[in-house]
């Protein structure tokens, strides 16, 4: 849509189903809580696929890591939905003791393996002393979390695990004064190196583990005199690997971070004074250096900012492999609280909660990348209200079809939205006809790339002469300017 002052470019999901979630009652049980949760959907289509609600209740963790899973939760079942008609569902949650929690209603109905309608409402609220409000009374959620290790354990390389760690973690101040003391120490250390410290870091993503790369990787130690001190920093190769030649210090315990940042991309939370996500280990002793393997803790908010920044990493570097850099992106918040719809604005991606294992964050990249090589985003009229499949008009079916290109083509012409849904761009027939739809944009774009030859489809490129065709020669208002590049 656009704004007074920056545009903002947000993604909107089909809505084939409406759903309001609340709470009906809250009643106090012996010190604990019970809350009946309430909701009501409706469909918007008639389908004769069947349809299912899975419901959620989770818990902040007290260290507000991470959502941990109610007992009994998860609840999945099958409704009956016609369009014109409600679903009601009321669920009492019981044993509710003080904090914050999340409830999530998911309404979901595979049409074709290709072509899921989806939706998905997110409820928070919090219980104290008192009785259950709706949202969270503090936001707050930290920017750290333990890894886990990975290492057969030696001596040398015994990680401390994270119920210890808070008695020796530094505070910010530590950091500073060290760096500052150390900048002519790091420099004489590599030099003179006598120690070598190798690893690997991992994150989760929906199938399974996969490795960190060019992330930001710091090595510091405890000295005696109880000074947080770095020995070095370093960025992950394209395999997660990592490498530290040092001198040994005289310390008393060590601390490797990583964190969600590259040369050309940062991960902020929002949440904590947009400070960069960031994860650790720490170890009493790497005098002889060693070898670690890391994988960060599953489930926590932690987790999720390198999921997104993965999608940065493997966007920027399919730009760059297709004939140029696309420049930095160091402003990208990830908000790992909250189901909201996304968006980019004035040099800025606002990720949320839904977006990891989505076709969302290299979409908004996508205008990150096109705000980069233009200098700006081009006009975009009437696109406050966009979808794939409504004619909206040629700068906004321009600038919105191309911020989807890049995640089509890693997903083999499948875009997933944030609440589940998913649609094929490789038939786009039901969609209005002509360049001011954003989606017979993308689904050109799409048979340009693919080598499939179907129906008039019968040209494939090289994304390289595609993605040359979008930056060469300047800023192109609409996707008709393209063309005459392509044969160029």
């Amino acid at each position: 849509m656009n704004s007074t002052g920056d545009t903002i470019l947000g993604e909107l999901e089909p809505q084939y189903f409406n759903i309001e979630a609340g709470i009906a009652k809250a009643t106090n049980n012996d010190g604990l809580w019970e809350a009946e949760l309430s909701s009501i959907i409706n469909i918007n289509q008639e389908t004769e696929s069947a349809i299912h609600l899975v419901v959620s209740v989770n818990k902040l963790s007290e260290d507000r890591y991470q959502l941990e899973n109610i007992k009994g939760f998860p609840k999945e079942q099958e409704i009956q939905l016609k369009k014109g008609e409600s679903f009601y569902y009321n669920e009492t949650v019981d044993g509710l003791s003080e904090g914050q929690y999340e409830a999530s209603f998911k309404v979901i109905s595979e049409q074709d393996k290709d072509y899921i309608w989806a939706n998905q409402e997110q409820l928070l609220f919090t219980v104290t002393e008192d009785g259950v409000e709706l949202d969270w009374r503090d936001d707050y959620i930290p920017s750290f979390a333990p890894s886990e290790s990975q290492t057969s354990e030696s001596k040398g390389t015994h990680s401390i695990s994270p119920e210890i760690a808070p008695y020796i973690r530094h505070d910010s101040q530590e950091y500073i004064v060290a760096e500052e003391q150390l900048s002519d120490q790091a420099s004489d250390n590599a030099i003179m190196a006598t120690s070598t410290l190798t690893g690997n870091w991992k994150f989760y993503t929906k199938s399974g583990t996969k490795n960190i790369r060019n992330a930001k990787v710091e090595l510091k130690y405890r000295d005696q005199f109880y000074i947080w001190r770095t020995v070095g920093t370093t960025y992950t190769n394209t395999l997660g690997n990592f490498s530290f030649s040092y001198t040994p210090p005289n310390a008393n315990y060590w601390e490797l971070i990583i964190y969600p940042q590259s040369t050309f991309t940062t991960v902020k939370n929002p949440n904590d004074g947009n400070a960069v996500w960031k994860s650790n280990m720490f170890y009493l002793d790497l005098t002889s250096g060693g070898n670690v393997n890391l994988t960060l803790t599953n489930g926590t908010s932690v987790n999720s900012a390198f999921y997104v920044y993965d999608d940065i990493v493997t966007h920027n570097s399919f730009l760059n492999l297709s004939g140029k850099d696309p420049g930095n992106a160091h402003n990208v918040i990830f908000n790992s609280s909250l189901d909201q719809g996304s968006y980019f604005s004035g040099g800025t991606v606002c990720l949320y909660k839904n977006t990891p294992g989505t076709s969302t964050p290299m979409h908004e990249m996508g205008h990150y990348y096109m705000y980069n090589l233009y200098g700006s985003i081009p006009s975009s009229p009437s696109c406050s209200n966009h979808t794939f499949q409504t004619a909206t008009s040629t700068g906004c079916a321009w600038v919105e079809g191309w911020a989807s290109i890049v995640p089509l083509i890693f997903n083999n012409g499948v875009y997933t939205y944030t609440g589940g849904s998913t649609i094929s761009l490789e038939n786009t027939s039901s969609f209005d006809n002509g360049d001011t739809v954003e989606g017979r944009v993308l689904g050109a774009l799409w048979d340009l790339y693919d080598t499939s030859n179907d129906g008039t489809d019968t040209r494939s490129y090289d994304f390289s002469k595609i993605y040359r065709a979008m930056w060469d020669g300047g800023s192109k208002n609409t996707f008709a300017e393209i063309i005459p590049f392509l044969s160029s």
